[in-house]
């Protein structure tokens, strides 16, 4: 019994593997057809919610230049909280556990706020527009 539970095991992490491949800046996921940042920028930019919006916007890299700033559902889909200390798939190298901008604002403070990732915790939350944040953008690749 127990072998056969690992063998399940074994065989749903590699469908998890298969989920993600990566390149020298950035991370595919393939189910969701989405591409990643993932250079030295993913883990030492910090800026402001609007800031973010346009970072992301003028962002090219690997020759893409349709970068836009991450929803904090697709911000989810990144989350592993079995990757301890920092509950963000193991493929992306470059990361912070601390929050990192979606796209999306909290329109019950009127829009004061927007939503963030953090990933110490897998869990987001919201906070003010003028702080700063990481910044991670995404591409849309279908």
């Amino acid at each position: 019994m127990l072998k056969y539970l690992l063998l399940l095991i074994l065989f749903l992490e590699s469908l998890s593997a298969d989920k993600f491949y990566r390149t020298a800046n950035t991370v595919t996921d393939k189910v969701n057809f989405l591409m990643w940042q993932d250079n030295d920028a993913a883990a030492t930019v910090m800026l402001t919610h609007k800031e973010a919006l346009e970072y992301c916007e003028n962002l090219v890299l690997e020759s893409y230049d349709n970068w836009r700033l991450p929803t904090i559902k697709e911000l989810e889909l990144i989350v592993d909280k079995k990757n301890d200390p920092f509950y963000i798939a193991k493929i992306f190298k470059n990361k912070k556990a601390s929050g990192y901008w979606a796209k999306d604002t909290v329109t019950r403070t009127l829009n004061f706020y927007a939503w963030y990732m953090n990933f110490i915790s897998g869990t987001p939350y919201y906070y003010n527009r003028d702080y700063n944040k990481y910044v991670r953008c995404v591409r849309d690749i279908r």
